[in-house]
This record gives structure tokens, C-alpha cells and sequence, in this order.
């Protein structure tokens, strides 16, 4: 299920992110080199999904195996909303 989570994230699924939150998911269990549902919810694009699983109690100070973090996808990628919302739940440089 946890890795179900991260799949789910990557395509911007909500309500299969949700589904899975709800029926017990860790929001930040990691996927393949570390990586997170956040984190591919950022790579994404997808606004929406970063901001359920921020509200869901994603951290956004986890790294994966590489040393990158959401916050760097999102800078990388020139996302400003979804870096603002990650910084406003706490995420830093």
C-alpha cells in the first residue's frame, strides 16, 4: 500500500492518494532511492496532491537517496506555487 501511494502521486491521483491515506498509508513512505509521494507529487507538477499530503502531514524536509528534497524538485522544475506551499509547511534550503 505504501508504495501503492507514491504510484498514485506521481499521476496526481487525489482520490486514490486519499483512499490510501485513509486506509492507513504512511504519507511519507519511501519508494524507490528514498523517494517520496511528495516528492513525486512536486516532480509532477501536481499542486493539488503536494498540497493533500502537506495537509495529510507529509514532511517536506525529507531527502531521498540523491540528497534531493521537494523543495529542490520544485525550484529545479520553476514550480514558485508549489515551492510556496512547501516552505509554508515548513521546507527549507
Amino acid at each position: 500500500m505504501n508504495s501503492a501511494i507514491t504510484y498514485a502521486a506521481t499521476s496526481g491521483q487525489n482520490d486514490v492518494v486519499r483512499l490510501l491515506l485513509d486506509a492507513g498509508a504512511d504519507v511519507n513512505a519511501k519508494g524507490p532511492n528514498g523517494t517520496t509521494a511528495l516528492m513525486m507529487a512536486v516532480r509532477g507538477g501536481h499542486t493539488d496532491t503536494v498540497d493533500l499530503l502537506l495537509a495529510k502531514g507529509a514532511d517536506p524536509g525529507r531527502r531521498n537517496e540523491n540528497g534531493a528534497s521537494a523543495l529542490s524538485w520544485a525550484k529545479r522544475a520553476g514550480n514558485e506555487a508549489i515551492e510556496a506551499s512547501l516552505r509554508r509547511h515548513g521546507a527549507r534550503d
